[in-house]
């Protein structure tokens, strides 16, 4: 399945090793690592943040839009550490574990599972229904968008591994009260966001 989805925006799976009791898969390197370790940093600029952004999204939308033979995938675990950066921070998606195949030349896919994915990033839609669509996807995707905005993961856990503070529904309120302002990441050596710019994240 990974060796049929080609995309700039995705990492590639080079090849395979299979010879008992080894199994050995062969991806593409990306050196800079996981968006998730620069989520705080000033070292990324707003056009980085951005750039980033728009590539993870042009993954995705590869992904999501079935041609020809191509099916539609549905990644079900979009998050900071699954989008990979290379040398010139190009933006890709990774990690197909959890990826589920819907129909080829089908406008809409609908698949009906258990529910799977990271907690904080999964739709409470699926969660609750297990009725699983692209816009699960889109709204994992959404959360990545205000993680990167806001320079924070979108939750803390305790010692135990257990949810100890969501920060998505005050993020949602934010947007929604038209202060993204208040929670947007500052950093003194970080050229502020222009206004449009914030508007269009």
């Amino acid at each position: 399945m990974l060796s049929r989805y080609k995309h700039e925006n995705l990492i590639s799976l080079l090849g395979f090793f299979y010879e008992r009791p080894e199994m050995i898969l062969v991806y593409e390197h990306a050196s800079c690592g996981s968006l998730d370790r620069y989520l705080n940093s000033p070292r990324l600029t707003w056009t980085q943040r951005l750039k980033i952004c728009l590539d993870a999204a042009k993954g995705l939308s590869y992904l999501h839009d079935p041609c020809e033979t191509h099916h539609r995938l549905i990644h079900c675990d979009v998050k900071c550490s699954n989008i990979l950066l290379d040398d010139q921070w190009n933006a890709k998606v990774s990690d197909f574990g959890l990826s589920l195949m819907g129909s080829a030349n089908e406008k809409n896919s609908l698949i009906v599972t258990p529910a799977a994915g990271t907690v904080g990033y999964c739709d409470p839609e699926y969660e609750m229904t297990h009725t699983l669509t692209k816009e699960s996807d889109v709204y994992s995707f959404g959360v990545v968008l205000f993680e990167v905005l806001c320079g924070k993961f979108c939750c803390t856990f305790d010692k135990n591994g257990f949810v100890q503070e969501k920060f998505v529904p005050t993020w949602i309120e934010s947007y929604k009260e038209k202060k993204l302002n208040d929670v947007i990441f500052k950093d003194p050596t970080l050229q502020p966001l222009n206004q449009s710019a914030l508007e269009t994240l």
